[in-house]
């Protein structure tokens, strides 16, 4: 069980109306979107807005799929959380020119940290 999962438990008014996903076996590429990359309790998640929490957004082929899957089981809403976003020099998306023709923040710099506003740990 991912550490995260013991943390919400703790943190999370309502832990009995947990949703489990599981991962479908014999996924050829997991980053690609499908909800058959999981199963989801249907009698857990129909009629209901399902929170799904991730611990870091790459490209979302993830989240995206699991959300798909929670839909396809019942559920009425899905709402997502991630908390880390990954990011690589690299990337189309992290250079300058990107964010400021596509973010309102003309100034953001990906490579300065939104808490210490400095290099990030």
């Amino acid at each position: 069980m991912h550490p995260l999962n013991d943390i919400v438990r703790r943190l999370a008014r309502f832990n009995d109306n947990e949703v489990p996903l599981t991962a479908a076996a014999g996924v050829i590429n997991p980053r690609a979107i499908s909800p058959a990359h999981y199963e989801a309790d249907p009698t857990r998640a129909h009629g209901h807005h399902v929170l799904i929490i991730d611990d870091t957004w790459t490209g979302g082929g993830h989240v995206t799929s699991a959300a798909m899957a929670v839909r396809a089981a019942g559920a009425t809403h899905v709402s997502v959380l991630a908390l880390a976003r990954w990011l690589s020099n690299g990337w189309e998306a992290t250079t300058p020119k990107w964010a400021s023709d596509h973010l309102k923040a003309p100034d953001f710099d990906p490579d300065i940290c939104p808490w210490t506003r400095g290099v990030c740990p």
